[in-house]
């Protein structure tokens, strides 16, 4: 039974040779019903969050009474699961294993705009003393930039938040369409925030072209949400 469970998600190996951690970037068919049942017996209880595109992040020290409202999570607390949702936007899973603190961060365009992963980031490391230099990053699968198009104003808005817009490649067949590189602009920006470029790690599946992903670019408002996952066990 683990067996097919884990053939339900995908893993980076770094992450998987890490022993006291757990994680995972969901399929279509991972739901959290099933993730509930894989923790059976592993002393973990999830946290998950009302995700409305920001930049907001919460430190975690207990399990909440209500889902917080926000874009990501971190915890130096073993026992937690720190579990983000997306169909399309980016997970991205953060990792300090000499500190052992995690983060789970939700990153569609609009924080990517406000440069949430990076600012992650720099949250582990001024509440944990976290080195950045020694942070890992786990990508999960996301829209791709051959099928993310977005408009002008998409573009224009990262160009007045100061954000440099060598991700956004402009259509040959639309005016004022761009096709946006969700993946590389967030990696550049863990670049920008100092971890190194051998600690960033990627699961390379377009979740609008891979059937086994949720897509909301794809399938509109009857598309699911992926888990995607990260914890650290007693």
């Amino acid at each position: 039974m683990q067996d097919e469970i884990r053939k339900m998600y995908y893993s980076v190996p770094c992450l998987e040779n890490i022993p006291f951690i757990l994680h995972g970037f969901g399929s279509r068919y991972f739901n959290e019903q099933l993730l509930c049942k894989n923790i059976q017996g592993k002393k973990l209880k999830c946290t998950f969050l009302d995700q409305i595109h920001t930049d907001i992040i919460h430190a975690v020290t207990e399990l909440p009474d209500k889902n917080w409202k926000g874009d990501a999570l971190l915890t130096d607390r073993p026992g937690i699961l720190l579990v983000v949702r997306t169909a399309d936007c980016l997970p991205v899973l953060l990792v300090d294993k000499k500190k052992k603190v995690v983060a789970a961060v939700h990153c569609g365009w609009r924080g990517t705009k406000k440069k949430l992963a990076a600012k992650a980031a720099e949250a582990m490391s001024a509440l944990y003393k976290c080195e950045r230099s020694s942070l890992l990053a786990a990508l999960g699968p996301c829209i791709e930039q051959d099928c993310y198009e977005v408009r002008e104003e998409v573009r224009e808005s990262f160009k007045d938040a100061g954000i440099r817009d060598d991700f956004f490649l402009s259509s040959s067949a639309k005016t004022g369409s761009y096709y946006f590189d969700l993946k590389q602009a967030n990696r550049y920006q863990l670049l920008k925030a100092g971890l190194k470029p051998e600690n960033i790690f990627s699961v390379d599946l377009c979740t609008y072209c891979e059937e086994s992903l949720f897509s909301y670019r794809r399938d509109g408002f009857k598309a699911g949400r992926m888990v995607n996952f990260i914890g650290m066990l007693y």
